[in-house]
C-alpha cells in the first residue's frame, strides 16, 4: 500500500473555503503548496488539481510534474504551469477542489498526462506510485457583474 504523505497550504485549511483570489474570477493564481514525510526512494512528484463536481464530469484544473528536491510551491507558480483556479457556474451549489499529489519511483521527462483524472492516474499508474498526499478545499462564486469574461483554462505546461 502507498505510504501516506501530507500536502497542506497556506491559503486555506483542508476541507476549507479557498479565497477568490485563487479563483478564475478573482486572480486566477495557484494557492501556496507544501507537503511533508515524502516516501524514501520518490524520483518525481506529480500534482493534480480537479473539480468532481462539474457538470460534465471531472474537470482538470492542474496538472505538474515537480522535481523530487522540492518541499513547496510558493503562491502564483501556477502562472508558469497553465493553472486555471476554481470557476464554477454562477449559482451553482459549491464545487469540491481536489489536489493530489503523487510520489513515482520514476522520473519521466514527459508522463503522457496532459488531460488525466486523479482516478485514471492512479490506475494507470498504481505500481509507480510511493504514496499520495491530498488537499480539499470548498469554492462557490453567488454573484458576478455581467460583463466578466470568462478566463479560459490553457493546455497542460511545462514541469518545474
Amino acid at each position: 500500500m502507498p505510504k501516506e504523505f501530507f500536502l497542506t497550504s497556506s491559503a486555506f485549511e483542508n476541507q476549507g473555503i479557498i479565497p477568490d483570489k485563487f479563483s478564475a474570477h478573482g486572480e486566477n493564481i495557484s494557492p501556496q503548496l507544501s507537503w511533508s514525510n515524502v516516501p524514501e526512494d520518490t524520483e518525481q512528484l506529480i500534482l493534480i488539481m480537479d473539480d468532481p463536481d462539474a457538470t460534465r464530469g471531472v474537470y482538470m484544473h492542474w496538472i505538474v510534474s515537480i522535481p523530487k528536491d522540492i518541499g513547496f510551491l510558493p503562491e502564483n507558480a501556477g502562472r508558469q504551469t497553465n493553472y486555471f483556479g476554481p470557476k464554477p457556474p454562477i449559482g451553482h451549489a459549491q464545487h469540491r477542489y481536489r489536489f493530489f499529489l503523487f510520489a513515482m519511483n520514476a522520473n519521466y521527462k514527459d508522463w503522457p498526462i496532459e488531460y488525466i483524472t486523479s482516478d485514471d492516474f492512479r490506475k494507470t499508474y498504481h505500481n509507480c506510485i510511493l504514496g499520495e498526499a491530498q488537499l480539499m478545499g470548498f469554492y462557490e462564486k453567488k454573484d458576478l457583474a455581467l460583463n466578466d469574461t470568462p478566463n479560459q483554462p490553457a493546455a497542460a505546461g511545462p514541469s518545474f
